[in-house]
């Protein structure tokens, strides 16, 4: 898919914070255990959605929060490759947050 979801909104430990962009009408976007990736320096780091928060009761205000996975690291032998573990997390604000 590749559709951007939001931005990064906190990084704590091995969970980010996502505020979804406004005008996504997808619901399917927002299930839980749907697979996210950051873009983060040379690297895509991958998470899971694990929760979904509505604010002040309102469906379209939504805050998602995924867990850390690993990251998709460019690799000189080949094409890049999935490793557990985060070695450079998310940064905070960042609007590179897309849905797979």
């Amino acid at each position: 898919m590749g559709e951007i979801l939001g931005r990064v909104m906190t990084v704590a430990g091995s969970q980010v914070t996502v505020n979804p962009e406004a005008d996504l009408g997808d619901e399917g976007l927002f299930r839980i255990g749907a697979m996210v990736k950051v873009g983060s320096g040379n690297r895509e780091v991958v998470a899971t959605i694990s929760a979904v928060r509505f604010e002040s009761n309102s469906p379209s205000k939504r805050i998602l929060f995924a867990d850390l996975l690993g990251e998709i690291v460019p690799s000189n032998e080949g094409p890049s490759r999935f490793q557990e573990g985060c070695n450079a997390a998310p940064h905070f604000g960042d609007a590179r947050c897309r849905c797979d």
